[in-house]
């Protein structure tokens, strides 16, 4: 995928409806830049448990280095407390790092 930089878009809910999706999210992390960016949602529509993207994120937010105040992980995707810290400790912006499961 070509790399792509939107400096205007401050909101972003991405929403996966597969778990065969997951790569072409990766693949959309590592090559979207949003410096901008204020508030991401990623959701999960899946009945399956899966690990999330979280080197991708992380990539993606030092790339970006955008002004994020709120991130939230919903659905089936599954995150730790430490990978929460490392959202935090890479963006000192971030106020909320939201889990939430649902399956919708």
């Amino acid at each position: 995928m070509e790399s792509f930089t939107h400096t205007k878009l401050q909101s972003s809910c991405i929403m996966l409806h597969d778990l065969l999706l997951a790569r072409p999210l990766s693949d959309l992390f590592n090559a979207l830049s949003l410096p901008n960016l204020r508030v991401l949602e990623a959701r999960r529509n899946s009945h399956i448990y899966a690990s999330w993207h979280h080197e991708d994120m992380q990539a993606f937010l030092a790339r970006s280095m955008c002004p994020l105040e709120t991130l939230t992980i919903d659905g089936r995707a599954v995150i730790t407390d430490v990978q929460r810290a490392e959202y935090v400790s890479l963006i000192p912006s971030l106020e909320a790092v939201n889990y939430a499961y649902r399956y919708f």
